[in-house]
């Protein structure tokens, strides 16, 4: 190990040297301050032992200049002093020196405080390691998150089917509208619109429990089951209660629950008609356009959440959905974000909002609720993720 020293007293410079060499330390040797400042600048020494009287630079200086560089690894300084001075202890240890000797050196003495030394700079060297090490495991996790967003972005819908089938999308008579936005980097929330006949439509919105990457492969999970029930995609019920028997089929052994809340709604044009079920999600809003009202979906009386019991069932309720209307579909994280009261934004105040704007376009509609949450909650944004998926019927 390499060790720099400094003393304008020969002869104490020469015994330092000497004894430092004899215990195979790799030695330079200063006469002064300013030659071992210049020293220090040129080469890097984990070990410095200072004299603390010396002309023009003296080593109280030189160790505040070591502290204030910015070079990689720290240094351990030792400063000698001619007297065991109290307040001169105190005031070197302030300027940054690591331990403190009195002249003449007890050569005993001496080794034990350098190797004392040594085993701080050996920690001082793991946790610098340690922190490489931990660097790149988080660049590397940075990176997979990263493409889990991208893949968990290619999950959404990138459009909408038309209906009547085959029509072009100005002239459906379902129009789409969405907004959602993850905590993290990936999200929990998830939605996809499912074209289930001609005239039928599927809107399904869940929300996984917790944050990041548990939710976001509960999302990627969903996402594959949903298209294993096309086939019931006409009744709602048995939709949810398909979706809850698979994942409690995958998820039974994991060690970590995985449960999600979750609505599943059709509309059909041909009757007019919206059934849905509901597996412990926010009750969804309509927009009645004829009576200009908005109210929360009726009967609405749901399930318990999907992955919790086994032998769940849920009730499919009917309503009506004609031509004027909206639904607004959302997850929790819009309706419990808090302002720094602690009060929630509730459902009721999501109301009064669509209530305000019901003649505004869908797309505006959703800016301005979520910038009416931001003035709620003074900018404390959203504690969990957000979705918001409206239907316009034309």
């Amino acid at each position: 190990m390499r060790v720099l020293v400094a003393d304008d007293d020969p002869v104490c410079r020469h015994l330092l040297v000497r004894t430092l060499q004899s215990w195979s330390y790799e030695v330079t040797a200063a006469t002064n301050g300013l030659e071992a400042w210049k020293a220090f600048e040129e080469r890097d020494y984990p070990l410095v032992i200072l004299d603390w009287v010396m002309p023009g630079v003296d080593g109280l200086e030189l160790v505040r200049r070591i502290r204030s560089c910015s070079r990689p690894g720290y240094v351990f300084t030792l400063l000698l002093a001619a007297s065991n001075d109290h307040d001169e202890f105190i005031q070197g240890l302030a300027a940054g020196a690591d331990d403190f000797m009195v002249k003449p050196l007890d050569r005993e003495e001496l080794r034990v405080r350098l190797r004392s030394g040594e085993r701080i700079l050996k920690l001082e060297q793991t946790l610098v390691e340690q922190n490489r090490l931990l660097k790149e495991r988080n660049q590397e996790m940075e990176a997979d998150l990263r493409m889990a967003c991208e893949v968990q972005q290619a999950l959404l819908p990138q459009g909408y089917p038309s209906f009547p089938r085959g029509v072009p999308p100005e002239r459906s008579r379902l129009r789409f509208c969405d907004r959602y936005y993850p905590n993290g980097a990936v999200g929990g929330d998830f939605f996809d619109v499912l074209p289930i006949s001609d005239f039928m439509a599927g809107v399904f919105i869940c929300d996984v429990m917790g944050h990041g990457v548990r939710a976001a492969l509960g999302t990627a999970m969903v996402r594959v089951l949903l298209e294993g029930f096309r086939h019931v995609g006409d009744d709602p019920a048995a939709f949810l209660e398909g979706m809850n028997r698979d994942l409690l089929t995958i998820l039974g052994q994991a060690s970590v629950p995985v449960f999600l809340s979750a609505f599943y709604a059709t509309i059909d044009l041909k009757t007019n008609t919206i059934r849905y079920a509901n597996a412990g999600h926010p009750t969804p809003i309509c927009v009645r356009g004829s009576e200009a009202r908005v109210l929360p979906l009726a009967g609405d009386h749901p399930g318990p959440p999907l992955g919790v019991r086994s032998q769940a069932t849920y009730a499919t309720i009917q309503g009506q959905a004609l031509p004027g209307d909206r639904f607004i579909f959302y997850t929790d994280g819009l309706i419990e974000a808090n302002n720094p009261q602690q009060e929630l934004f509730g459902q009721e105040r999501l109301r009064d909002a669509v209530c305000s704007r019901q003649a505004v376009e869908c797309s505006r509609l959703f800016d301005e609720i979520l910038a009416e949450v931001g003035r709620f909650t003074q900018g404390r944004g959203f504690a969990d993720d957000v979705c918001l998926v409206g239907v316009d019927i034309r």
